[in-house]
């Protein structure tokens, strides 16, 4: 989360964890737009990555499920 504020970065937690319990829950698009949040303020989240590809996944996105599972794959190539 880098040089971010405490607050900021509870912030962004809350804001994960609620796209990951949309996801959960199997609301796509509150979970898509809680992950896209997630990585407007920390672009090399790799979890949020890897949850977006997940729900372009279910959402029979391929195309940019790949795309966003590269991303991951460039920014962590060992996880």
């Amino acid at each position: 989360l880098g040089a971010q504020s405490p607050s900021a970065a509870v912030r962004l937690e809350q804001t994960f964890n609620a796209a990951a319990q949309a996801l959960r829950a199997g609301d796509l698009e509150q979970a898509e737009a809680g992950f896209q949040a997630v990585l407007k303020q920390d672009p090399r989240s790799i979890p949020a990555l890897g949850n977006l590809g997940v729900v372009y996944s279910r959402q029979d996105r391929p195309g940019e499920a790949v795309k966003v599972y590269r991303r991951a794959l460039k920014l962590a190539p060992n996880e």
